[in-house]
């Protein structure tokens, strides 16, 4: 009902969540963020250093978790696995089910937002 009333969307308040803040890393590849992006009707996966602000973007072929999960593994092939966390705001629980912490990511603490 409030939303068809022009009056009442007008006077209607916004709370922004406030930012979570984190201490920032010593150094690069301590503390990654992945997300998933889509453009244009396609796919990517974004993973980003807290520390540098460097980032990889891969196409996804498909958004099945296995998918990005092996992208994941790729970069982590050239970078090295993140030293403390990967932090992920991925809505997808399939994918946070099958992020094999102990044996892949066994430096990490891998967080799902």
């Amino acid at each position: 009902m409030l939303s068809s009333c022009d009056s009442c969307s007008k006077q209607q308040v916004y709370h922004k969540e406030p930012m979570i803040k984190s201490e920032f890393p010593e150094r690069p590849w301590q503390r990654v963020g992945v997300d998933l992006l889509k453009l244009k009707g396609k796919w990517y996966v974004i993973v980003s250093d807290y520390y540098s602000r460097f980032f990889e973007v891969v196409l996804l072929e498909n958004q099945k978790a296995q998918t990005v999960i092996n992208h994941m593994k790729s970069i982590f092939s050239r970078h090295g696995i993140p030293e403390t966390e990967v932090i992920a705001d991925l809505s997808s629980q399939q994918l946070s089910r099958q992020l094999d912490i102990t044996n892949y990511f066994q430096k990490s603490t891998v967080l799902v937002l």
